[in-house]
């Protein structure tokens, strides 16, 4: 089988490793597959009467390979066109080709989490109560604030996944207030801060639990990252737990993705469902071979095309 994993590179030529490349490259070389990597700046799209055509920039047919992986949004190169994911994963499955995480290449590139929070809800999934507010300007949150059920302290966080960055833990007003005017181009969230007893990564690929990870960390760093400084350890999850992340994951439609869930204080709640979650932190504290596992769900689903 030949996978390809069509990912950026910087201006250096290295890849962006946040989803786990060597490791995947490394599982598929294991397993007797080829392995290969497309910088989406040397994609060429062209037309031929109503055709589409799509080919890499030295004339191969993007069309060469088994299954794909896409970890791309929209791109603009220095002629300033667009290579968008939706296009490429739209045109490898209307030739019967096995694209990864396809729910996810489908949708906008904006990764809101309010549109994600709406999908969870139609299942019912249960969430934390949660307010966002567009503009990041004081005093209209302040008044918005106001009306909702929503106390000091409380968590404000990007609308945008950022491996915990713009992630903030607020105890009064005036903190609100210094946090908001010198992040004016963030959109934030707000919810209240519940002590969270079990703060877990819960990893689904095809409807499958493959494990569960609690992660550590002080009372000082409630950030649950592991690239923000957690750590990791086994979780047994109850028959609860478990339906709670396949269901979540089923909401979102992704092949992969990592669902988080909090243990709190206040009850158990959805945080979110990752659809590009990194695996470090399971391949090191619970000794789950992530990636071969991927590789094997490939396998399967390109010998059902």
């Amino acid at each position: 089988m030949k996978i390809c994993l069509i990912i950026r590179s910087n201006k250096g030529g290295n890849v962006n490793n946040f989803f786990d490349v060597n490791t995947i490259k490394e599982a598929s070389i294991k397993n007797g597959h080829e392995f290969f990597l497309l910088d989406p700046k040397d994609i060429v799209f062209s037309f031929k009467g109503d055709e589409l055509f799509i080919k890499t920039i030295n004339g191969s047919d993007i069309l060469d390979f088994d299954a794909y992986i896409l970890r791309i949004n929209i791109i603009k190169d220095k002629y300033k066109k667009q290579t968008d994911k939706f296009t490429i994963s739209q045109y490898l499955r209307s030739h019967n080709k096995f694209v990864f995480n396809y729910a996810e290449t489908i949708r906008a590139s904006s990764r809101s989490k309010i549109y994600d929070f709406y999908r969870l809800n139609k299942f019912k999934i249960p969430l934390i109560p949660t307010l966002y507010v567009e503009s990041s300007k004081f005093e209209s949150t302040k008044k918005f604030l106001e009306k909702s059920e929503i106390k000091y302290p409380l968590i404000l966080k990007s609308n945008k996944g950022l491996q915990g960055k713009n992630l903030f833990k607020v105890e009064n007003e005036s903190e609100l207030k210094d946090i908001l005017e010198n992040k004016k181009s963030v959109s934030f969230l707000l919810q209240p801060y519940f002590k969270i007893l079990h703060d877990l990564r819960v990893l689904v690929l095809g409807g499958v639990v493959l494990g569960a990870m609690d992660k550590i960390h002080s009372e000082d760093n409630f950030k649950g990252n592991i690239s923000q400084g957690a750590l990791g350890k086994v979780f047994d999850l109850s028959l609860e737990l478990k339906d709670l992340a396949i269901r979540a994951a089923r909401a979102d439609g992704s092949d992969f993705v990592g669902v988080d869930i909090a243990i709190t204080d206040n009850g158990i709640f959805v945080l979110e469902v990752n659809r590009s979650p990194g695996f470090e932190g399971f391949s090191k504290y619970l000794n789950i071979d992530v990636a071969s596992k991927i590789i094997e769900f490939l396998e399967n689903k390109v010998s059902e095309e």
